[in-house]
């Protein structure tokens, strides 16, 4: 999924009242770093950096496939797809890469998890009833359930930083279109946050909750965009291009104290990842690995 959409322009939606609005808790002393995927060592394994791209250091080294991994939110653990069974499931490590546990056993694919912002719950898509469809489960993998069915793909982004909103992204229309669903209980509740020409997908919401950023298919231009929550629309302008990179963008995230946003892209026919400020300046490449792919970075949380 973080790697199927072609995007050619990083956007970001400013304004005025956006800087003035922000109110961010303040920061513990947490180390500044960013989980990514890489192939660098032959096939797709997480790995840390810093913030600025220096100590990279490799938390899976194994024969099979590791992707699609968030943090859990006191920055403690990390859950993450792997094939390493066999099939696509979730599991769970220390931030380390230490104390490895399986959550799922389907033989279909769970993949691309998020954890809950209590910790309390994981959600993800799952295959196991034809179509990729939301499921929810405890943190420690038991009682899973079905959250989000729609006739078409269905894909988890991320609880709000209150955890009283959860964002999801869905094609049942036809093409990619972000949610929010403000009760868990009443899935048929949700409410459209896009509704653009293309595919928007993968909505990270800022630390303070007020602004949310996501992958952008408009008319005449795509990228990533940042919107105030309170407008829940698409029509949001002017627009802003703060860089001309080539395709493949990722899910974006957002740093702790809301002053950047992690994303990867294609350059030179290599994802690498790339930061930028959210009023669209220090454009910055990460990783520049030539001939590997480096991609779908998320910032560690400060609890």
């Amino acid at each position: 999924m973080s790697k199927c959409l072609i995007l050619m322009l990083i956007v970001v939606v400013m304004t005025e009242s956006v800087a003035a609005q922000y109110d961010l808790p303040p920061l513990n002393d947490c180390p500044s770093e960013i989980l990514f995927v890489s192939n660098r060592t032959g096939n797709d394994e997480l790995f840390l950096m810093s913030g600025d791209g220096t100590n990279v250091r490799n938390l899976t080294n194994n024969d099979s496939s590791d992707f699609g991994a968030r943090w859990s939110p006191d920055g403690s653990q990390i859950v993450f797809t792997s094939d390493r069974d066999g099939a696509i499931n979730i599991f769970v490590m220390d931030a380390d890469g230490s104390n490895i546990e399986q959550l799922t056993f389907n033989d279909t694919e769970d993949s691309f998890p998020v954890w809950s912002r209590d910790g309390s719950q994981i959600a993800w898509t799952s295959y196991s009833q034809g179509n990729g469809d939301v499921f929810i489960m405890n943190a420690d993998g038991s009682n899973p359930r079905p959250l989000i069915t729609t006739p078409g793909l269905d894909f988890a982004s991320a609880w709000s930083p209150d955890n009283s909103l959860f964002g999801f992204e869905s094609d049942a229309d036809g093409s990619f279109d972000v949610f929010v669903l403000p009760d868990l209980n009443a899935p048929d509740d949700a409410i459209r946050v896009t509704e653009s020409e293309g595919d928007d997908f993968g909505m990270a919401w800022s630390p303070d909750g007020k602004q949310i950023a996501f992958n952008y298919s408009g008319v005449s231009t795509n990228g990533i965009a940042v919107m105030l929550v309170q407008t829940y629309a698409v029509d949001v302008d002017p627009l802003r291009v703060v860089s001309d990179l080539a395709n493949n963008a990722s899910i974006p995230s957002w740093s702790s104290d809301g002053t950047q946003i992690a994303f990867s892209a294609r350059t030179q026919e290599t994802d690498d990842v790339f930061v930028v400020n959210t009023d669209g300046s220090g454009l910055t490449n990460l990783t520049n690995s030539d001939g590997v792919d480096d991609y779908y970075p998320f910032w560690r949380p400060c609890p």
